[in-house]
């Protein structure tokens, strides 16, 4: 098996891995895992503008020093 077919089988793999745990926790208790899992998503909405701040901040820095080493 070539490097992409096996990427796209462990890729497979592991998001049948957590559709089974989503299955088995959220309907083990559905609220409690709604409630979970929108407050995570809520985490993350919340980082998401300083990452972008990051990333811009670092290809900036690195187009500054490409201009320099030309």
């Amino acid at each position: 098996m070539d490097k992409y077919t096996r990427y796209v089988v462990q890729e497979a793999k592991f998001h049948m891995k957590r559709a089974e745990e989503i299955l088995t926790e959220g309907l083990a208790d559905p609220e409690k895992f709604y409630v979970e899992n929108n407050k995570e998503w809520r985490d993350i909405i919340r980082v998401f503008p300083y990452l972008i701040l990051a990333c811009n901040a670092r290809r900036e820095e690195e187009e500054r020093e490409r201009a320099k080493s030309v």
